[in-house]
């Protein structure tokens, strides 16, 4: 196949040219489509519109059917499994995931950002890796800090300190399983949710406040969950499939950073956002992506922790401040 000049997608039949093709792109953005479904040509449309775009012709675009075993094996892995879905990987590994794109716009909006990522300064890229390394360890059960000690140390009662923070003993019953005692504080009871809304959760981690901004709904509306940590994805969407709440739609976990939100313009009602703001290197930047997603009217919601005196020397490396 012809590598990409800007104007057109590759499609490739097979994993392992598929993973060799990412594995040498820069950045490259991945249709997973299907001839089942009935909206293909929509999305693969709207990534063809993205391809043609002159600003990113450094990307690659491929066209992966999940037709293809092995190619179905590879979304897998990437966690995906729906068709017209977009996976976005920066030096082969996923930076975005967006499920059903609602516009080529949209699409190179984010793109866009995957392309600054992929030339951004080392240590910026650096101080990222270190915070989601951190919370892998966490979704994997292991400590961040190491040991038992830390405010995000394993071997903690979480349920105690999620009603230390402010949330009720119902709340943390009806979140059980997706606790993993992160937050500090509780932003559910600032949102002031109303049914029917479409709500964003900034940071969703194993999705304890998704699923009690869900609740709130009560079947109507969708929450939205965004998170940067696959394994934190991973774990998210298999609490999801237990949840009473699977294969509803009204719940949604998103592969993407704060900084770069794979969420549509205006979609949004209210913005929440548990003690994840503080890790942001650009906390304008998040501010901004808050105001392009909500609609007129829309609010936000967060709980999140400030300086008021100097950090202890023990706590300045990058991976204690991911904490």
């Amino acid at each position: 196949h012809a590598m990409n000049t800007g104007t057109e997608m590759e499609v490739l039949e097979d994993g392992e040219s598929a993973r060799a093709r990412v594995a040498a792109s820069a950045v490259c953005c991945i249709l997973f489509s299907a001839s089942w479904d009935a909206d293909v040509e929509k999305f693969r449309g709207m990534v063809a519109s993205a391809a043609s775009n002159p600003t990113l012709g450094s990307v690659a675009f491929l066209d992966l059917s999940l037709d293809e075993p092995e190619i179905e094996e590879f979304a897998m892995e990437l966690g995906i499994s729906d068709p017209g879905t977009v996976a976005i990987m920066v030096g082969n590994q996923p930076r975005s995931i967006v499920s059903k794109p609602t516009s080529s716009a949209d699409l190179c909006r984010v793109l866009d950002t995957a392309v600054q990522a992929s030339v951004a300064p080392t240590s910026e890229l650096s101080a990222l890796q270190s915070v989601r390394e951190a919370y892998a360890q966490t979704a994997q059960g292991e400590s961040i800090l190491g040991g038992g000690g830390g405010c995000c140390g394993v071997g903690r009662d979480f349920d105690a300190i999620s009603k230390q923070v402010g949330y009720s003993a119902a709340e943390v019953k009806a979140g059980s399983g997706s606790n993993l005692g992160l937050g500090c504080g509780n932003p559910l009871s600032l949102a002031n949710i109303s049914q029917g809304e479409t709500v964003l959760d900034l940071g969703s981690g194993a999705g304890f406040d998704c699923f009690l901004a869900a609740e709130e709904l009560e079947g109507t509306g969708l929450v939205i969950g965004v998170d940067m940590t696959p394994e934190m994805l991973t774990l998210s969407r298999e609490n999801l499939r237990k949840s009473k709440f699977a294969g509803s739609g009204a719940l949604q976990f998103r592969l993407g950073e704060i900084e770069y939100l794979p969420v549509a313009d205006t979609s949004v009602d209210v913005v929440m956002s548990n003690c994840v703001i503080n890790l942001s290197l650009d906390k304008a930047q998040v501010f901004q992506e808050m105001f392009r997603v909500l609609r007129p009217g829309g609010r936000v919601a967060f709980t999140d922790v400030v300086a008021t005196s100097e950090i202890p020397e023990r706590l300045r490396t990058a991976q204690a401040l991911a904490c």
